[in-house]
């Protein structure tokens, strides 16, 4: 039942900050541990939790994701649905590779990840296509003096996950802390 219900956040204009959703006038909110690759624990019940990101493409495309999630996930880009998944399992990163179309400028993605009792995770990272720099390695080919200290900590974080699976493992275990 939960996996089909409409909540709010899945239509289009659902990623909205100010913008409240039923039951509980629940809002979205920023959440900084999120980290591309590695599981993230939800909370444990029979529920829904709904994560969503923004993504700029320059033309309309097709963008491959690899996912994982505990139990089932729908995928909803810019209000359309792009893809489901009503499975029960643990969460694993790339159980699941889904390619989703995005429209030309700003995409909101929402991941709506069904939890049908027990632990709830989710783990996502974007699929490069061939020849092209991940989102945050892009500025790895700029020069060193014109990023912030805090960029450049961004790209070195972006290339241990994409390149490394013992820094995913870490991000994993110590997530589960």
């Amino acid at each position: 039942a939960v996996y089909a219900q409409v909540f709010g956040p899945e239509e289009k204009g659902g990623f909205d900050f100010e913008k409240t959703f039923q039951p509980g006038n629940r809002r979205w909110a920023f959440d900084g541990s999120l980290v591309e690759g590695a599981v993230k624990s939800l909370s444990d019940g029979v529920n829904a939790f709904y994560l969503a990101r923004r993504v700029y493409s320059p033309t309309a495309r097709e963008l491959t994701m690899s996912l994982g999630s505990d139990d089932g996930l729908r995928i909803f880009v810019n209000g359309r649905d792009a893809y489901g998944n009503n499975i029960e399992r643990g969460a694993v990163p790339d159980q699941d590779r889904v390619t989703i179309k995005l429209d030309q400028g700003v995409n909101d993605v929402v991941f709506k990840v069904v939890n049908t009792g027990g632990a709830a995770g989710f783990a996502h990272r974007l699929v490069a296509s061939e020849g092209e720099i991940p989102h945050d390695l892009f500025a790895a080919i700029l020069p060193e003096d014109s990023l912030s200290t805090a960029m450049q900590e961004r790209t070195a974080k972006s290339w241990r996950m994409t390149h490394s699976e013992e820094a995913r493992a870490l991000v994993e275990t110590r997530e589960k802390l």
